[in-house]
C-alpha cells in the first residue's frame, strides 16, 4: 500500500509511505510545484491513499499578502481523487 500526505502550498511539505508485509517506510521533503507539476506527481505515484490538509479561510476581511496557492493544489488533488466518468 502506497500512501501519500501532503500539505499543499507555495512550499509543498509531502510524505510517501509504503507498507509492505507489515513495514512501512516513509520518505518526506518540500517541493515547489506547480499545478501540472502536482498533477504529474501524483500519477506517477499512484498512490492508493491522499491526506491532504485542507484550508479554511478564517478572516472576513481580506489581509495584504494573503496567498491562496494552497486552495489551488488542494483543487488538484480533489480533481485527482475523483472518479472518472
Amino acid at each position: 500500500m502506497k500512501i501519500v500526505a501532503l500539505d499543499p502550498g507555495v512550499t509543498t511539505g509531502y510524505a510517501v509511505g509504503h507498507i509492505d508485509d507489515g513495514l512501512m517506510t516513509v520518505r518526506a521533503g518540500q517541493e515547489v510545484w506547480s499545478h501540472q507539476e502536482l498533477w504529474a506527481q501524483l500519477h506517477m505515484a499512484e498512490p492508493d491513499a491522499i491526506v491532504c490538509e485542507s484550508f479554511e479561510y478564517r478572516n472576513s476581511k481580506q489581509r495584504a499578502g494573503l496567498v491562496l496557492y494552497s486552495c489551488e493544489l488542494i483543487g488538484i488533488v480533489h480533481l485527482f481523487c475523483s472518479p472518472s466518468y
